[in-house]
Order: C-alpha cells, then structure tokens, then sequence
C-alpha cells in the first residue's frame, strides 16, 4: 500500500496536475503536484483544512467552515465533482469549469479540468481528485469557436456554396447556398437523399467525375466549369474550386469545394461573344478595322479587321507607328505624317486617304478617320480611330471615270465621226440627182466611186462601234481553243494584202508553221487584224510591216513591227485610254476613231495577257501582246 502511494506522489509530482486527496467533507488529507505556475501557494500545514481554504478559493473567504456553506458551491466544479462521486460512486472524468480563487494580485479565475473517484485501498469514504488548468485550452477553444462561428457566418450569408469534406470524403459541413444553386435543401443534401447525379448535367458528369479524381491528387487549388440541373430543371452554370486542406503539419485533413453560380456571367460572356462576332463580321463585311494607339509608349492595337485590311497575323507584326509607315506607299508617306502632327497641333479629329503597300506588293487604298485624346496636363495619350479598305471604292471610281468617257466617246462618234460621212453621202447623191442630166459618164461614176469609198469607210466605222460596245457589255462570245498562229496571221495578211499594196508597203510574216496557241481564234484575228491596219494607216510608201512571235515561258508573245512615222511620249501616253483616245490621219491622210486600240486591249486582257508599245518618232512602232501557249 505504503509503495503504491509513494508511486503516485512521484507520478502526480512530476506532471502539470495537482491531486488532492479528501475525505468526505472535503477536508483535505495529502495534496501533491502543481499547475506549473504560482497561481497557488501550498502551505505545508493543510491537514483537515477544507478543500476550499487549501485553494484559496473566494468563497471561503472569512473562515475556515465556508466551503461547501456559500450558495456559489453548488457551481464550483471542485465541489460539485466530489458530490457526484460520494453520491453515485461512480467516476467522475475529465468534468469542465471555472474555479475563482484569489492572490496577492487579487481574485483569478481558472477554467479547470477535474476527475474525481474513490480510493479503494484507503478509507471508504477517502477520494482523490485530480485537477488540470485548461484556461489556455479553453481560451483556444473559445476562439475556434468564435470563429467557427464567424465563418459559418460567412458561409451562411454567401452566394458560394460551400462543402467540406474530410479526407474519407465523409460530408463535414454543407452551407445553405445549396438551396438557390441547386433548388435542394441542406437536409436533402447531406442525408443523401441527393446525390451528385442527380443534379449534375449528363452530359458534364463523367468529366466532372475526373475533375474530382485530380483534385484528390493535387495540391494546389483547381476551378472547373459545369453545368447543374435545378430542382425547377433549368440549367446552371457553375464554377467550381477544389482544394485539398492541410494542418499545420501539413497532414491532408480534408477537401474544400467552392461552388459558385455563374449563369448571369455566363450569358453575358455569351452575349459579349456574340456582340463581338457580329462586330467582326460587320468589319468584314465592311472592310473596316480599328485600332488604338498608345501615344506614350509608341504602342498600336489592332482589331481583326485591321490584320485583314494590312492582310497579316499577330505573329508576324507588332503593330507600332514606325511599322504602320512602313506599309504606307512611298509616295504618300510625307502626306500621313504630316496630317498626323497637323491633327497634334489642331487637336481636331481627322480623316486621310492613302495607299498602303503589302508585302507581296499588292497595293491597297485605305481612308482612315482618328481621334486624338489628350490629358489634363494637354500632352497627347492616345488616338483611336478607324480604317477602311476604299480600294474597290477607287478602283469603282475608275471605271465610272472610264464609263462616263466611253459615253462621251461614243456620242462624240455619232455626232461627229458618223455624221460627216453621212453628209458627204447626202449631198454628193443630192448633186447626182440635180445634174444627172447633164453629167457625163466619168463624172456619174467619179460621184458613185466616191459614194462607195465613203459607205465603206462608214461601214467599217460602224463595225467597230458595234464590236466594241458588244465587248463593253460582255456579248462577245469567248471560245478558247488551241490553234496554229500561222494560219490566224496568214488569214490577216491575205484580208489586207491589197491594202498595203496599194500603198506601196511591203507585208511580211515570220510566224513559224508549228507556233501554236491557246485562246479564241476570232479575237487573235481582230487583234492582228487592227494592230496591221494601224501600222499600214501610219507607214509611209515603201514602208516595212512585219509579223513576228517568239516564245516567253508559258505565253507566246505576237509582235507588229512597222517603219512608220512612229510616235512621240504624247501619243503614247493617251494609246489604250478611252478618255484620251486621239485619231491622227495617216500618212495618205487617212481617218480613224481610235477604237481599234481600245478592242485589242479588251480581247488581249480576256485572254488573260498583256499589250504594250514601243516607238520612236521618224522610226516606226512595234506592238507586242502575249497570250497563252
């Protein structure tokens, strides 16, 4: 017996608990063992002292009978831990309270732990209490709970759903949001009553489900998007986060998912896409684009439309103002530098046209129209505006340019290239009718001789009127095949034999027998044909004309070479231009419209080839065009 105490002495005095030995009435029979503090001073003499006066505790004050005779005993957890073993025999553990006692410093209030039973081997009615200080532990737990209780706040007032799971993934704590993201109620939810199919979209699931997989392998926090099914059976998008947690050892304890509504958001990103979709298509239908330019730091943001206007990518351009003048023609350089510091200087908003060249030297016409915005302390910030691809604007322009001359040509033929014929032929027929009678027979055939020249020139004038209004409106037939370029000269030839004879001009064809070509036999024809008559119009007498052709990669290029009076730059500046067609007599002052030009120039071009001059005054000219092989 004598050991078995001497054995608990040593165990108590060595551990942060004090035990108190007391008989029934809580006097106090041995005491060992400390708080580890000096709370409490322990006199050596407190046999049969009551337990309250041992520990100083307040309401003994004032003689040594208080404790267990004031009404505040039947709360102290001294007290009430004795009675409840001496009344039940059975042990008290680990029971909680507050215990008050005072100091020299004045009264203290410690949160304690008691367990409390009866020694069997000492007197029945001797039992041992066994007292810790949980003040720090109860302080602690007070904050947790504090801020538990804070939290739950939080989670309970907020949008998010919030679920916490322990490492098991057993369901810890479920927030009330649930109830307006999923339309199911807290109980519902962690009862099991609903499960994670059941509200998840079907067609989400088995992603999700590997979502959750991952989640439960790493370590840092992942967001997911998924689409939930409400208890009304609408569809809601969510956003969810998942993260493992972790203590302060860094022991996985549990799993955090964060589930928030995102529908709204994503209806708005939904109709921002859209709005920014139908933007770019309008950009491209209108061949527009717009940019920011950042002024302070040399810096340009371009829209899509813009990489499609300058026909580049983000990757191979990094738009600032020194690569944007690089694009701008030569020519138009100083001009969009100079609008640009003159709209600095006005601080007006402007609007420039200009031609931009691309990389692969196609050349384009832009209008562009900007805004500069400057700070209050008036220095520039930045410029935005837009900028318009006007090239099928220009190019439109053109051809009403060229419309509104071919119009003009064509009502200046009729009344003038027409109607001068005409006259002649009425009044030379006027003058046979008057003096038939006394005409003889050379003079009536002088009058018809000039009647016939004149019907056939006009006659010829009026074929070529009609033929090229025909390819003005695209009623010319188109018939490409491939055929001997020999047999389409020869036939030439032989067609203006006489003509050339008559004025004494040697006509001559070098065309080989097996030179052949791709492209509408007719049309060859009427080219050769104007581009012969022409040479024979302005080639004086005992002049050459020759018809050659020669090989270049996958065309063949068809030249006539005259030892005519060639021309000089005028001249040729105004060849193959309705608006500046000019027909000069021939070297037998013959007359023409200058629409004979104009048709080789269309044919050659439908042929998908090119025409073009070389001459020198007193020299002669050569005409060249190519067409396939």
């Amino acid at each position: 017996m004598e050991k078995r105490i001497k054995l608990l002495e040593s165990l108590t005095n060595n551990l942060p608990v004090l035990t108190v030995i007391v008989n029934s009435e809580a006097r106090v029979l041995n005491i060992n063992g400390s708080f580890g503090n000096n709370f409490f001073t322990v006199d050596s003499e407190i046999k049969d002292l009551l337990l309250g006066n041992v520990l100083s505790c307040v309401n003994s004050l004032g003689g040594t009978d208080k404790c267990g005779h004031s009404l505040h005993c039947n709360d102290c957890i001294l007290r009430t831990s004795l009675d409840d073993v001496i009344k039940t025999g059975n042990v008290v553990f680990r029971k909680q309270g507050p215990f008050t006692f005072t100091t020299p410093d004045g009264p203290k209030t410690l949160f304690l732990q008691v367990s409390a039973a009866r020694l069997e081997d000492y007197d029945e009615n001797t039992y041992a209490l066994f007292i810790s200080d949980d003040t720090e532990f109860k302080k602690i737990e007070n904050r947790l709970a504090e801020n538990q209780a804070l939290l739950n706040l939080v989670f309970e007032h907020s949008s998010d759903w919030e679920i916490y799971r322990d490492q098991d993934l057993n369901l810890v704590y479920c927030s009330k949001a649930v109830e307006d993201i999923i339309g199911y109620t807290v109980q519902e939810y962690v009862s099991g009553k609903v499960g994670f199919r059941d509200f998840i979209h079907p067609e989400d699931y088995e992603r999700a489900m590997m979502a959750i997989k991952n989640s439960q392998k790493i370590e840092s926090k992942n967001s997911y998007e998924f689409r939930y099914i409400h208890k009304s059976g609408k569809i809601v998008w969510v956003n969810v986060s998942a993260r493992r947690v972790f203590s302060e050892d860094g022991t996985h304890i549990g799993f955090r998912l964060s589930t928030r509504d995102i529908t709204e958001n994503k209806l708005i990103a939904e109709k921002l896409k859209e709005s920014e979709e139908k933007y770019r298509f309008a950009e491209q239908l209108a061949l527009i684009g717009h940019f920011d330019f950042d002024l302070r730091n040399n810096t340009i943001s371009w829209s899509e439309g813009m990489y499609r206007i300058f026909e580049t990518t983000p990757d191979k351009i990094k738009p600032d103002f020194n690569s944007f003048i690089a694009y701008v023609h030569p020519e138009d350089r100083e001009m969009v530098e100079s609008t640009f510091r003159k709209s600095l200087l006005k601080r007006e908003p402007s609007e420039m046209s200009h031609r931009i060249v691309l990389k692969d030297g196609k050349v384009k016409h832009l209008r562009q129209s900007y805004r500069i915005i400057f700070g209050d302390d008036g220095k520039s910030r930045f410029a935005f505006g837009t900028t318009k691809d006007i090239s099928h604007q220009v190019e439109a322009e053109k051809k009403l340019i060229q419309l509104i001359a071919t119009k003009d040509k064509f009502f200046s033929i009729i009344s003038h290239d027409l109607k001068s014929p005409f006259s002649i032929l009425l009044g030379m027929s006027q003058a046979l009718l008057d003096n038939e009678e006394i005409l003889d027979d050379a003079d009536k055939k002088e009058f018809i001789q000039s009647i016939y020249d004149t019907s056939k020139k006009t006659y010829e004038l009026l074929e070529d009127l009609l033929t090229w209004s025909r390819s003005q409106t695209g009623a010319i037939s188109f018939n490409p095949e491939r055929f001997s370029l020999a047999d389409a000269v020869n036939d030439v030839v032989m067609f203006l034999e006489h003509n050339a004879e008559n004025k004494g001009i040697n006509l001559l064809s070098n065309v080989s027998s097996d030179t052949s070509v791709f492209g509408d036999y007719k049309m060859i024809g009427t080219i050769i044909r104007n581009l012969v008559s022409n040479s024979i119009k302005y080639t004086p007498s005992g002049g050459t004309i020759t018809v050659d052709s020669a090989a270049a990669g996958d065309m063949v290029e068809i030249s006539v070479t005259d030892t005519g009076i060639g021309m000089d730059d005028k001249v040729l500046n105004s060849l193959f231009k309705i608006e500046q067609t000019m027909s000069r007599p021939g070297t037998n002052k013959e007359e023409g419209t200058g629409l004979g030009l104009l048709l080789c120039r269309e044919f050659v071009h439908r042929h998908g080839g090119k025409i073009w001059v070389e001459s020198e005054v007193g020299k002669g000219s050569r005409f060249v065009f190519t067409v396939g092989r």
